[in-house]
């Protein structure tokens, strides 16, 4: 098998991380909608052959309730999925970045308490301490106020981030690629040959 044929899964998933990355830097909210449509409409197909399914197994005398169920809860979801994908994004991102904002103006909150409480005990506090805790604050706040862009700024890391593993996987192809080119000019598993001296 050749070195290329080897490496084909990898280039696809190479190929699929760049492609997913350009994506999401240019609109993450739109490629977000998309894929909760499209698995909506997964869903929705899903439940039309579970409940083609259980008719024909019903006919036959042999009813399943597991198969309804799912047809059922498939084509809740995917009704859901496939008509709010929008909205749904939309506010999820939305209260993900309140929660997060949140979390980090609380988290900024105990540091600036806890500067407080050593600097009231006589305790050495640093004064980066309330530095992080005014700054963590600033940046929940941010975060919290401009929750509607959540979903781009979340869209652009992740993007960037499939962009750099992408190339990290070319660079470790080309190793993999240099490795066995040398391996094979250093192979002698031909030379051991028995040769018949009589």
């Amino acid at each position: 098998m050749s070195f290329w044929k080897k490496v084909l899964p990898t280039a696809l998933i190479i190929l699929l991380e760049v492609t997913i990355g350009v994506l999401l830097i240019i609109d993450a909210e739109q490629l977000t909608i998309a894929i909760f449509t499209l698995f909506g409409i997964a869903l929705l197909i899903l439940a039309l052959v579970m409940t083609i399914r259980y008719l024909k197994a019903r006919k036959e005398g042999e009813e399943n309730g597991f198969m309804l169920t799912t047809a059922i809860l498939s084509f809740i979801v995917g009704l859901v999925l496939a008509i709010g994908a929008s909205m749904i994004v939309s506010l999820g991102a939305k209260l993900y970045a309140v929660f997060y904002g949140a979390v980090v103006i609380v988290n900024g909150v105990l540091k600036i308490a806890e500067f407080i409480s050593l600097k009231k005990q006589g305790a050495t506090a640093s004064g980066l301490r309330i530095f992080s805790g005014i700054l963590s604050i600033v940046l929940g706040i941010v975060v919290i106020a401009f929750n509607g862009m959540a979903i781009n700024v979340i869209g652009l890391i992740i993007g960037i981030t499939l962009i750099v593993q992408a190339f990290l996987d070319i660079a470790a192809l080309f190793v993999a690629r240099r490795m066995d080119q040398k391996n094979s000019l250093y192979d002698t598993s031909g030379d051991d040959k028995d040769y018949d001296l009589e």
